[in-house]
């Protein structure tokens, strides 16, 4: 079977995003590579993570102010499985000022 994986968080600070996943069963293979796959309607990512365990972080920085979607994945020998979509926004800088 391919893993079984969960797109957990999206966390935005700081004009960067804090994606979190985690694989919940690869029963038949081990897990070859987790990340994450987002963008909007004009930018796709695919950021690996360099996690070797069943949490996995990656950061996703140099985004435009926007709404952006993020996809957690993982892959072992027998296939790769996808996570829920989640949502997430960057803002302007003058929205991030606080005063």
């Amino acid at each position: 079977f391919a893993p079984t994986v969960r797109t957990l968080t999206a966390v935005v600070e700081d004009g960067q995003c804090l994606l979190t996943g985690c694989i919940d069963a690869s029963p038949n293979s081990r897990v070859l590579k987790r990340g994450f796959r987002c963008g909007n309607d004009t930018l796709r990512l695919d950021i690996l993570s360099e996690d070797e365990v069943d949490m996995f972080h990656a950061y996703v920085e140099g985004l435009l102010p926007g709404e952006y979607f993020a996809v957690a994945y993982a892959t072992n020998g027998v296939g790769t499985s996808l996570g829920d979509t989640l949502f997430f926004f960057i803002p302007k800088q003058e929205e991030m000022q606080v005063e």
